[in-house]
């Protein structure tokens, strides 16, 4: 069996970042992934960290640019828009009905709000009443998934914010 590919973040939006720790520890029994037990715990979390910035497009520059020389915005306006559809994916008639997808959109919330302080950084040098509405936009959609809130109103939020970042493609 071979290895899933670790490019699209809802691959990785099933599992923890501990759990992939563990994976990477581990291995996976049955398939091509070996462990990896000669590595020590901080090259481990390493390894997951890079695996996540695979699969939000790459890995991202220390001055709030990605790898080649843009905002960062892009891909992190396809983070918000994955996290709608998987959202969305987890609910029908307004109740949960795949934990699965329920589970990927909430570590896609993590890593959107983790991302959001670069993409803030970014906007602030041309807008800041944007960076700021961008910050609160993000809490709010954090709430929205805490609370599961109906699919449709965490869709409309991120195509809203997604939206509002400049050059997204």
């Amino acid at each position: 069996t071979p290895a899933p590919s670790f490019t699209q973040p809802a691959v990785l939006g099933r599992r923890t970042d501990t759990e992939l720790v563990d994976v990477v520890r581990d291995g996976v029994a049955g398939t091509a992934m070996p462990a990896f037990r000669n590595l020590g715990d901080d090259q481990r979390w390493k390894v997951v960290a890079f695996l996540r910035a695979l699969s939000l497009g790459g890995p991202e520059g220390g001055n709030g640019t990605n790898a080649d020389g843009g905002s960062g915005t892009p891909r992190f306006g396809r983070l918000l828009r994955l996290l709608g559809s998987e959202y969305a994916n987890a609910f029908d008639g307004g109740k949960v009905v795949d934990n699965q997808h329920l589970t990927e959109s909430e570590v896609l919330v993590g890593q959107i709000s983790a991302g959001a302080p670069t993409v803030v950084e970014v906007l602030q040098t041309n807008d800041r009443a944007a960076a700021q509405v961008l910050s609160s936009r993000i809490a709010r959609l954090s709430q929205l998934i805490e609370q599961r809130v109906p699919a449709a109103e965490v869709t409309k939020l991120t195509e809203t914010i997604a939206a509002s970042l400049p050059s997204d493609e």
